[in-house]
């Protein structure tokens, strides 16, 4: 049964008694599947796809908490550790880390608040409880 090549366009016989064969060769089958693999990556991911995230955005988006901890930590030259896990408990109790460090490395006079104050303790537990039971 004569065929055409979906990869190189080149005629071929089939020798195959199943379903009709779409390649010349294993070389063009291949070459076929890593151009669509190329195809369908490209309509994944285009300029729309990319976003320049401004410290002010990364402060808000709890994806980049790691990065906002090194530099805090950096910064004020303080305890990684205790900042993620202010950081970590501020989010649980539904407050934005500007709370931790205005009120804490700031000290700007901001008024506890309980919930935070509460996350903070429960994770403080159950890292240490980790940490003796680890």
């Amino acid at each position: 049964m004569k065929n055409i090549c979906l990869e190189c366009d080149k005629s071929f016989e089939s020798n195959s008694s199943g379903s009709k064969a779409k390649y010349c060769s294993d070389k063009c089958r291949k070459r076929a599947n890593r151009n669509k693999e190329n195809i369908d990556s490209t309509d994944r991911y285009n300029a729309d796809s990319i976003e320049v995230l401004k410290d002010d955005n990364m402060i808000n988006d709890p994806r980049f908490d790691w990065k906002l901890c090194e530099e805090l930590s950096h910064k004020y030259r303080l305890n990684k550790d205790w900042i993620s896990r202010s950081v970590k408990a501020c989010r649980e109790a539904g407050r934005q880390p500007n709370y931790f460090i205005n009120r804490y490395l700031e000290k700007d006079g901001t008024e506890l608040d309980l919930r935070v104050d509460r996350a903070s303790r429960q994770i403080q537990k159950s890292s240490v409880w980790r940490e003796l039971t680890g």
